[in-house]
């Protein structure tokens, strides 16, 4: 029997933009959002998918007494937190395969996939293998009757951003125990207890109810003691990593120490299923002191940016071009490189959105304000032009330790007229999820905003790391319209070597 569950309302991206300039920083957070208005949670409706699985009326077997509830519990949960769930409950050779074709077809442009499974598995040279109800095991040519647990690592691996694979299987198995009569002494030996151990690939968690190669309780209550555990802190607004970690010492300390989850983390940044933790203030006086030391933030970057330059938008072409080049240095440039960019934009006609590709070119110089480090891209297929100019900053004033300029062509001048930039997020390559940079965005005029990167010594610290050592920005957007989009901006060798100089520059 299988159960196929209708689409649901996602919540938002599962990462949220970080706040500056305080000690507190989780009540940081919440008042940064409030003041900007926009928060990485809602800069894109991530699709989540997953396949949970529950086993427990085995024909050739006792009967398992938790598998059924485990997977109806888990299937709640995560569709509280915005997955599209297929559940399977007591699936025999040929229901597992529908569901399994089914979860493949809808992790291919997934963000998270997600595959749980609660019922018997076993071993055999190497390779794991996870048992619909009518399983029986003969001989070692059973097994093709049975699901490969590496390929659902194949299926997982289609989701774009995390996978995550728990396999709640590790039970004392008498049909694995059938096997090793059958195959004899000799042969026997590839019949292990529990399972083998996956590394997980980049961007996968792969989580076992107990240590590669040992048996996991069935529990006495509704769930077992891995899904207890589960259960109780998949739906914390923590970081997913962090979760997982909680969840196997529950199961640690509720066996007695008798049952040690296998985990396996290969993760880039930080991902969070159900937004940051909650804001707990300890006063209100605190918290109004927070804000107004924000807003003063943001005056000030407002005054600084009206007191510099008048944005190029507002400039004859000529003296655009002009300004343009005197920001990259009074030469055009010391050093230059052109890199790609990828614009993904909401498209009410298309779930996966719309695409479009362009280049940046990157440049290095001086000018009377100092070293900078300017990008100008250019998106042909929509017509937007862009600018991000990235300097140390030199007013003491200014609680910031840099500054990123960011203006756009309007859209009188077939660009975009963009509402709003929440921030800046650093990563290492186009496909994955970013971290975003500790600072707050202000608009300044009409497409031209002003980004100041925190002072505070630990936030700095990070910046500096993230801009040095990642090679692609992601820059979010609102558009006036409120339409959402993401430029991926790609910093390449060049830029890199660009970027070092700059700092190397800035620390002189």
């Amino acid at each position: 029997m299988a159960e196929s569950d209708k689409k649901i309302q996602r919540p938002g991206h599962a990462q949220t933009f970080f706040g500056i300039f305080a000690r507190r920083g989780r009540q940081i957070v919440a008042v940064c959002l409030t003041l900007i208005g926009f928060g990485f949670d809602d800069a894109f409706a991530d699709k989540r998918v997953a396949l949970v699985i529950g086993n427990s009326a085995y024909v050739n077997a006792p009967r398992l007494v938790n598998p059924a509830n485990d997977a109806k519990d888990v299937s709640a949960a995560l569709k509280r937190i915005g997955f599209d769930v297929i559940t399977g409950l007591d699936l025999d050779r040929n229901g597992m395969d529908s569901a399994t074709i089914r979860f493949a077809r809808a992790a291919r442009d997934s963000d998270i996939a997600v595959f749980y499974y609660s019922g018997h598995a076993m071993q055999f040279a190497g390779a794991n293998y996870l048992m619909p109800i009518d399983a029986k095991l003969s001989d070692e040519a059973d097994l093709r009757l049975m699901v490969r647990a590496d390929d659902v690592v194949s299926d997982l691996q289609q989701a774009k951003n995390l996978k995550i694979l728990v396999l709640d299987s590790c039970r004392d198995n008498p049909l694995a125990a059938e096997l090793k009569r059958s195959i004899g002494r000799t042969r026997s030996a590839s019949v292990s207890d529990g399972l083998a151990k996956i590394e997980s690939p980049q961007g996968m968690i792969v989580a076992y109810a107990t240590q590669a190669g040992r048996t996991a309780d069935d529990g006495a209550g509704r769930n077992s003691p891995y899904t207890t555990a589960f259960l109780r802190h998949i739906e914390e607004q923590n970081e997913i990593g962090a979760v997982f970690r909680r969840i196997s010492a529950d199961v640690y300390n509720s066996t007695n120490r008798s049952q040690l989850p296998e985990l396996s983390l290969s993760l880039i940044g930080e991902i969070y299923l159900k937004g940051m933790p909650a804001i707990n203030p300890s006063s209100e006086a605190e918290i109004a002191a927070l804000q107004a030391r924000l807003r003063s933030m943001e005056e000030q970057l407002r005054q600084k940016a009206a007191n510099e330059a008048q944005p190029p938008s507002k400039l004859p072409e000529n003296t655009r071009q002009q300004a343009a080049l005197s920001s990259a240095g009074n030469s055009p440039s010391e050093r230059s490189g052109s890199q790609r960019v990828v614009l993904y934009e909401e498209d009410p006609n298309n779930a996966q959105g719309k695409q479009s590709i362009g280049k940046i070119i990157w440049r290095s110089g001086k000018d009377g304000r100092g070293f900078s480090v300017r990008g100008d891209l250019e998106i042909p297929d929509r017509n937007i032009k862009a600018s991000l100019v990235f300097r140390r900053n030199e007013d003491k004033s200014l609680p910031a330790s840099h500054t990123v300029e960011v203006q756009f062509n309007s859209e009188k001048d077939g660009g975009v007229s963009v509402a709003n930039i929440p921030g800046i997020l650093m990563k290492q390559t186009e496909q994955t999820r970013g971290t975003p940079l500790a600072g707050l965005a202000v608009k300044v005029t009409d497409n031209f905003f002003l980004i100041g990167l925190s002072n505070v010594d630990k936030d700095k610290e990070k910046n500096i790391a993230l801009l040095k050592e990642k090679m692609w920005f992601d820059l979010p957007l609102v558009y006036e319209n409120k339409k959402r989009a993401i430029i991926a901006i790609e910093k390449g060798a060049i830029g890199g070597d660009i970027f070092n100089s700059a700092f190397a520059s800035w620390a002189e």
